[in-house]
């Protein structure tokens, strides 16, 4: 079992990241981040982090809820997953469901080396059309 882990949930506007070790809850956040999440998801982490006197260095897997959900929460999470997963060198995996995180733990588990987590929207993704 991976020892500590950073959970990362933003597919509606209610925002969540915690970390756990050995299975165990060290500290977590939840908030409405609005448009303001692509910002606060790092200083959270950050933040988090300090309270928990966790380096980043010693997280050893990453879990991010993949969706269905939000297009911009699924897109910036999975981002910063991604991103925290490749520099760190550990593996990340999605989830999915209510039990998202007891099922990504799982997974983690199973995983030996990052491989890049894509968001499950749920849907037909709608964006705006390039203007000339």
């Amino acid at each position: 079992m991976i020892s500590t882990i950073l959970f990362i949930r933003a597919d509606t506007s209610l925002t969540l990241v915690q970390l756990t070790q050995e299975s165990k809850l060290l500290t977590s956040k939840q908030w409405e981040a609005g448009r303001e999440l692509s910002t606060q998801i790092h200083q959270v982490i950050e933040s988090l982090s300090k309270e928990s006197d966790v380096s980043l260095k010693d997280i050893k897997g990453v879990v991010v809820y993949e969706g269905p959900g939000s297009y911009t929460g699924l897109r910036i999470s999975i981002s910063v997953a991604n991103a925290l997963g490749y520099s760190l060198d550990v593996p990340i995996v999605g989830s999915t469901g209510e039990d998202w995180v007891d099922k990504g733990s799982e997974k983690l588990g199973t995983i030996t080396k990052f491989i890049p987590v894509v968001p499950v929207y749920g849907g037909q993704v709608f964006t705006t059309q390039p203007k000339k």
